[in-house]
Formats: structure tokens, C-alpha cells, sequence
């Protein structure tokens, strides 16, 4: 019988030899006379084979069938669990690095829940802010944000994130209640069917980049005056 295991033949299972009563000696001395064997020797091997009647041997033949049936089916299912392990083991691989390169990224990191309340913060967002993980674990990212920020402007970002994704400038606070610009871009995370399932903020610290703003915006300024105040001279001149 055949052993197949997920639509794969794998194997034969062949068990002994029998004669049924219908097996007539002297048939056999004159097979063994066609083919010139030894006719005492062939004779001696042909009486030790058991002898078993054509219904018994049926009843063997489909004991052994359904046996080989179920330990492909065993076999089978243990196809499957092995490729579930394999593929969890992946997929647990693949989280694992991720998780990593998430908490190793120098831009602050906060994934939310569909309420925008937190879930995950990543080293950076923990060193920038100085809350520990556990203070923010399931509040609201506001609790981040400064009083400072136009109220229509924060109020967009929600709504546009699930609409596809929203990026922008915001104050944000320390936990020590210092606050600092931040530039922000938010997205929607899918699972495997495609369903949004959380939001991610992706930020970075804009204070030293809106000091050389400010810096460069002052440096222009004075330069115009100084020109303007050439010209004037010359003018009167």
C-alpha cells in the first residue's frame, strides 16, 4: 500500500508473502521446470510460505490501508504543525527585529491605539521627554502636548492620520514642563487583512534647527537695516 502525505507519495508498505488454498503444487514443478530452478529447493521455499485464504488476506490488505491512512494523516498533521512553528518562529523573528530597530531609531517613536492613547515609546521618546514608559502607558498622547498649540491644529491630526496621514509642527512638553518644537508625521498601522489597528508618530526634537531659523531670520534682518541705512546716508549725500 501507499504511504502519501500531503498529496506527496512518499513510500510503499509491503508486509510478507502468503499462497492462497487455490496455489497448486504441481504448478509449481512445472514453473520450476520452465525456468530450470531446482525443483526440491523452489518446492521447500513454496511450502514455507504461509498459506492464508483470499478473504482473510482482503480483511489484511484493508486493516493495513486504513493503518497506513491514519499514520499519513498523523504524519500530515504533524506536516502542518511543524510549518506553523516554522512560520510563527519567523514571524516572532521578524517582531523581535523590528522591535528592535524601533527602540533603536533616534527619532521618537509612539504608537497609539484608534483613541490615541499610548501603546508602545521608544528609547528616544522616553530620553526626549523624560516620562518614564509606565507614566504614559495607556494615556493619551496629549499628555504630551503643549497648551501653547493652536486648538483647531491639533484637533486635525487625528481625523487626518486615519484619512492617510498627517505631518506638521507642534510644541510639546518635559515632564519637568519645559517645552520644545517638535516636528511630527503620523500613519496608520494595518494588520494582515488590511484593518487599521494602531497609529504611529514618528518625531524629532526641532530646537536647535528653529534657533538657527530664528538666528539666520535676525542676521537677514540686520543686514537690511544696515543696507537700508547705507542707502539712506548715500541718498542724503
Amino acid at each position: 500500500t501507499s504511504i502519501v502525505v500531503d498529496s506527496h507519495h512518499i513510500a510503499n508498505w509491503l508486509i510478507g508473502q502468503v499462497r492462497n488454498e487455490q496455489n497448486n503444487p504441481e504448478d509449481i514443478k512445472e514453473y520450476a521446470k520452465e525456468i530450470n530452478a531446482d525443483e526440491e529447493e523452489l518446492m521447500n521455499a513454496f511450502y514455507e510460505v504461509p498459506v492464508m485464504s483470499t478473504a482473510q488476506f482482503e480483511k489484511v490488505a484493508e486493516m493495513l490501508t486504513l493503518f497506513v491512512n491514519e499514520l499519513a494523516g498523523k504524519a500530515y498533521n504533524n506536516l502542518l504543525l511543524k510549518r506553523l512553528i516554522v512560520e510563527k518562529n519567523e514571524k516572532e523573528e521578524q517582531l523581535s527585529m523590528l522591535a528592535y530597530a524601533l527602540k533603536s531609531v533616534s527619532e521618537c517613536v509612539s504608537i497609539t491605539d484608534m483613541n490615541d492613547r499610548i501603546l508602545f515609546l521608544n528609547d528616544s521618546f522616553i530620553n526626549t521627554y523624560g516620562f518614564s514608559a509606565d507614566e504614559l502607558q495607556g494615556k493619551y498622547i496629549d499628555n504630551v502636548r503643549s497648551d501653547k498649540n493652536d486648538p483647531s491644529l491639533v484637533e486635525k491630526i487625528l481625523p487626518q492620520t486615519l484619512n492617510g496621514g498627517w505631518s506638521g509642527e507642534l510644541m510639546n512638553k518635559h515632564r519637568d514642563g519645559r517645552e520644545f518644537p517638535i516636528f511630527l508625521s503620523t500613519s496608520i498601522i494595518h494588520d494582515d487583512q488590511g484593518l487599521p489597528v494602531a497609529i504611529i508618530g514618528v518625531a524629532r526634537d526641532i530646537t536647535e534647527r528653529k534657533a538657527a531659523e530664528k538666528a539666520l531670520n535676525e542676521s537677514l534682518e540686520r543686514f537690511h537695516y544696515a543696507n537700508l541705512a547705507t542707502f539712506n546716508v548715500i541718498w542724503d549725500w
